[in-house]
């Protein structure tokens, strides 16, 4: 957990589902004694190559590798104390949910989801950025038993999130005594699902990813959807150009979003209005937010520059928002530093063997120095979301 987070697209990371050595070889639920604690997650594709969750595992968690074998060594479990930790963040955040793994990994149970989204749902004053290398999942989660309409059933997930918040509230985990009051389920069609305070996003990292994952995505209901283009491996500027104009699921943005909670005048009924259903809309792109950035760390791919603009220009001409994180360790326009030479349609740098006017030189600067300029210029867009 961070309550300040160095990645520039968001406040604060919240990483409740945990992985611990297993005790003598007997599963064991949470954590415990002596035993090493970090985080589980498996690759699933060449984004996955060089991650830096992995390495931050391997110095600071459990010391192992993010592979499937290691399952058979480790508990993974949801941090109880953890799990409850947006609940005491008065102050409005952007939390990157489960930035040290991928939570619709299916490691992680529909129960810790449920645990999770419940905690979202009483946490209306933070806004909930999900990223998942697996979208599949994540749109059957949230989707499963639903009819489509809001004015139907709104799915497994819903009444079950639904229940746990009641069973929170009255357990009192996380709030204090002034803080009760009568909590509306999530009644199929009576409020929105997923909850408006929630951001669901895919990481795509070359061609291929982004047809599959947005095409999840695209089908996938969430008050905001969004890209994440990290590490950028080619162009893939065409096949994210298919899922600009319109989507098949969408909650409205000018649907009030909930109220905040606050312990000392607000109840919990009140906090968690708003929340529930889901609404058909044709006539809206599929995709409102796009970040870029190329890799870090000491194993990292550069990224063409005309790969970055190629987002960059096609974000303005819809009106999506554009995010440039970082160069990464390699950027163009330096004249120190390991050098390569690539064209933009290649995907893979390559020292010869490519025209000189299809090509660019890179220099491999390092991530600060690299900084985060494209063209001159710093990206932060965010997505516009409604103030009530």
């Amino acid at each position: 957990m961070a309550d300040r987070s160095k990645i520039e697209w968001t406040d604060a990371s919240w990483n409740p589902v945990r992985a611990a050595w297993r005790v003598l070889g007997q599963k064991t639920q949470g954590a415990g004694g002596d035993r090493p604690i970090g985080w589980h997650c498996e690759h699933v594709s060449e984004g996955c190559r060089n991650c830096y969750a992995e390495g931050f595992n391997l110095r600071l968690g459990t010391r192992l590798d993010y592979k499937p074998g290691n399952r058979d060594v480790i508990d993974i479990f949801l941090d109880e104390k953890l799990l409850l930790q947006p609940l005491r963040w008065k102050r409005p955040r952007k939390i990157f949910v489960g930035s040290m793994t991928d939570l619709f990994a299916d490691f992680v149970s529909d129960d810790m989801l449920d645990k999770i989204f419940a905690v979202v749902a009483l946490s209306p004053q933070h806004t909930f950025q999900f990223l998942t290398k697996r979208p599949a999942r994540m749109r059957e989660y949230l989707t499963r038993g639903q009819c489509g309409f809001y004015e139907f059933y709104a799915g497994d997930a819903c009444n079950r999130v639904g229940d746990l918040v009641e069973k929170m509230r009255r357990s009192g985990l996380g709030m204090p005594p002034n803080g009760v009051g009568p909590v509306g389920h999530l009644q199929p069609g009576a409020r929105w699902w997923p909850p408006s305070n929630v951001w669901l996003g895919v990481s795509c990292e070359d061609q291929a990813t982004t047809l599959e994952r947005c095409e999840q995505l695209k089908a996938t209901p969430a008050a905001v959807r969004f890209v994440s283009c990290e590490p950028l491996l080619e162009d893939i500027g065409e096949a994210l150009n298919e899922f600009m104009g319109t989507c098949t699921i969408r909650i409205p943005k000018n649907v009030s979003p909930i109220r905040p909670f606050d312990p000392d005048t607000t109840t919990i009924g009140g906090a968690v209005s708003g929340l529930g259903g889901m609404i058909v809309d044709n006539n809206d792109r599929a995709i409102d937010w796009v970040i870029v950035s190329g890799e870090s760390g000491p194993h990292a791919r550069p990224m063409h520059a005309d790969w970055a603009r190629s987002i960059r220009n096609l974000c303005a001409c819809v009106g999506v928002p554009f995010f440039f994180k970082q160069w990464g360790e390699w950027a163009p326009d330096s004249m120190c530093g390991e050098h390569v030479r690539f064209s933009a349609r290649n995907p893979g740098p390559e020292l010869h063997g490519w025209p000189y006017d299809e090509a660019t030189d890179t220099w491999r600067i390092g991530k600060r120095r690299a900084g985060r300029l494209l063209d001159g210029i710093e990206h932060n867009a965010f997505p516009e979301v409604a103030n009530g």
